[in-house]
């Protein structure tokens, strides 16, 4: 529950900067498009519904029970798996899931999480709030983006590196349903945490894209 709530805490403090707060630090920023962030909002949540509304209509309501597909999480070479931390939770219409994952290799972690929105669908709206805003910047102390993910369909990235801690992390919003968390210490950039990140979800396209 502790690396949802960090997860989802992420995702919030993204959404408030995309509704216009700012963070008082010197950085440097690169913006990467212009953009009309009511527009853009307004077109995600179209396309949000639009695909809640097929889901429906194909009797696709119940978020994924993760215990069925135990073997989605990849074997990460030197790396050995801790009991997985599986939950769903289905109330009042609301259908969502999770399914955490940790790594361990001495002093080295990996955690990748996902989690199925299905038609919790203002939850995902507002957990990827930041996909209405497109961003880079960097500084001494991070490097982070936000930009359409070219390398899988339907997708959207973030990617956040502590520079001085060394962590790496990388969520892609996927399909308008999925998150996809993958965060890894000891890292010198977001390059592996985003390559196992993309792997998961291009080797489950069947379960990402039904």
């Amino acid at each position: 529950m502790k690396k949802i709530f960090m997860l989802l805490s992420i995702s919030l403090a993204l959404f408030i900067i995309s509704c216009g707060e700012k963070k008082d630090i010197d950085t440097k920023e690169t913006p990467i498009v212009e953009q009309e962030q009511k527009g853009e909002s307004m077109s995600n949540s179209e396309s949000a519904n639009s695909k809640l509304e097929s889901r429906r209509a194909k009797g696709d309501t119940i978020a994924i029970d993760w215990k069925k597909y135990p073997n989605i999480m990849p074997e990460i070479s030197g790396f050995t798996k801790s009991s997985p931390d599986i939950t769903s939770i289905n109330a009042m219409g609301i259908s969502y899931s999770s399914f955490i994952q940790d790594y361990n290799n001495g002093d080295n972690k990996i955690t990748i999480t996902i989690i199925d929105y299905n038609t919790a669908i203002e939850m995902f709206s507002s957990a990827a709030g930041w996909k209405n805003f497109q961003m880079q910047t960097d500084n001494d102390e991070s490097f982070s983006s936000v930009q359409e993910y070219k390398s899988v369909e339907d997708t959207w990235i973030f990617e956040e590196y502590l520079k001085k801690a060394k962590d790496a992390n990388v969520v892609l919003a996927v399909n308008d349903r999925f998150f996809v968390s993958v965060n890894a210490n000891n890292q010198n950039s977001t390059k592996y945490s985003k390559e196992i990140a993309e792997k998961l979800v291009n080797d489950n396209k069947n379960i990402f894209f039904k």
